[in-house]
Parts: C-alpha cells; sequence; structure tokens
C-alpha cells in the first residue's frame, strides 16, 4: 500500500491543510512492488484509491511538504503506526531534501519547503500523526488522551452520502462548528472519502469489520474515548437514517 500525507496551501496562500491518501496495491504481486523505487510508486504508480480525507480540495494547491510510505497491503494498521512512531525517533539527519530510507518493513520518502517549515523534523512528526489517524490506530503517543475540551449537549453528526468512487462523509456544519469552539488547537478536515471496491482493504487495516469508528477519529482527531465522554457520534445516511453511533458501535 501507498500512504501519503501532503500539506498544501491555497493558490491565494491563505489557507491550508493536511491532505492524506491511501492506496491499495493488492493486484500487484507484493515482491513486484518491493523492487519499485518509492518515487515510481508515488509519481507513476500510486495503485488503487481506498481513501482520503481531504482538508483543501486538489486543483491549484501548493505543496509545501509531504510524507509518503511504502508498507505491505496485508499489513495491520496498529503495527504500521508502531513502525512510523519509530521512524520518527530514526529521523535521517541531512539537510537535502527530498529524503528517502527505509526502516523495517517502511519504505519512506519526505519533502519540505525549509523556507516556509524551517523545522523539518518537526514537520515530518505533525505529517506522520495525520497519517496515523488513518490506521486506525487512535490518537499519538499511545498514552492517556486529552479531555475533548467539554460537553456537547447532543451527539456530534457525521452524514454520509454516495459518490462517483463510493461514499463520502463528514461533519454537519452545527458539529464543527462545535468542536472548533473546543478543541481550537486541532484542525478538522472538508470530508473523508472511502472507495467502495476496497474497503476490504480497510477491514483488514483495522483487523476489524467496523469502519465508522476509524472514519469519526479521522474525521475529528479524537479518541473514540474522547467523542463518547463529548456526547458521541452518530453517523446519518443520505435517508436520514442512523447506521452507526459510538454507542452501538
Amino acid at each position: 500500500m501507498y500512504l501519503t500525507a501532503q500539506r498544501v496551501r491555497s493558490a491565494g496562500g491563505n489557507r491550508q491543510g493536511v491532505n492524506v491518501f491511501l492506496y491499495s496495491h493488492q493486484a500487484m504481486p507484493a515482491a513486484a512492488l518491493a523492487r519499485m523505487p518509492i518515487q515510481m510508486i508515488a509519481d507513476q504508480n500510486p495503485g488503487e484509491l481506498a481513501l482520503e480525507v481531504i482538508a483543501l480540495p486538489p486543483g491549484t494547491n501548493e505543496v509545501t511538504s509531504y510524507l509518503d510510505v511504502v508498507a505491505p497491503d496485508d499489513a495491520l494498521g496498529k503495527n504500521l503506526a508502531r513502525a512510523l512512531d519509530s521512524a520518527a525517533t530514526h529521523f535521517p539527519n541531512a539537510s537535502v531534501f527530498p529524503l528517502a530510507w527505509e526502516h523495517g518493513e517502511l519504505r519512506l520518502r519526505y519533502h519540505v519547503n525549509p523556507a516556509l517549515h524551517p523545522d523539518a523534523e518537526s514537520e515530518f512528526r505533525r505529517l506522520k500523526d495525520k497519517l496515523r489517524l488513518v490506521l486506525g490506530s487512535g490518537l499519538t503517543g499511545g498514552g492517556p488522551t486529552r479531555p475533548a475540551g467539554g460537553r456537547a449537549p447532543n451527539p456530534l453528526r457525521i452524514v454520509t452520502e454516495r459518490d462517483d468512487e463510493g461514499r463520502r462523509y463528514r461533519l454537519e456544519t452545527e458539529s464543527l462548528r462545535l468542536l472548533r469552539s473546543l478543541r481550537p488547537d486541532l484542525s478538522f478536515p472538508a470530508s473523508l472519502g472511502v472507495s467502495t471496491e476496497n474497503e476490504g482493504l480497510l477491514r483488514r487495516l483495522y483487523g476489524s469489520s467496523e469502519t465508522y469508528g476509524q472514519y469519526a477519529i479521522a474525521l475529528t482527531g479524537l479518541a473514540v474515548e474522547q467523542l463518547k465522554a463529548l456526547a458521541g457520534v452518530i453517523v446519518i445516511d443520505e435517508h436520514g437514517q442512523s447506521v452507526w453511533t459510538t454507542e452501538t458501535g
């Protein structure tokens, strides 16, 4: 599989965010993928899109930093998250970008614009944490999670509807407004998209057939325990029906 986190800023420079993409190579023999350089995978053969978390819609944005990761398609997300954390503790001592190196089963490529991100290692960790959120591993650190910052009067609402690729998930406007007021330290993506054809990869990645909770983590940046303490989450389909809640999930 190929994962990438890209920090982008709008053409006018007044908006920025991190877009995350996860691709599957399950149709390619593992040996062939292992022989292919990471730059060729990232630039020419990324695979089939399985999931995307969009902060700014792709188009005319400028990419100011990115982190590419190639890993086996059958890897568990929690193991990949630990490997990423370990890779962060072995960050190369170099100043010429892009950097490319291997760490265990991971192959990594990292680029940063030093004029915009002078602390390259800190930016690497921020991008790594964005990847972690889509790996079914919750938040970084592995220790106690910070309280969500208050309690909502009603459960947060995530709405989902079909699109050309599969399904798109987003926080309802009022829920997004509430989260921004409770956690101004966090940034929240505009949407999360899932390819129906590649949901099997995500279920294997998460080690579970239940994926809604992982999508809630990726959209909010909060662990399920934090979301429950806040008031919970409910996922609503295009017919207005509840398909998942933190209480029943």
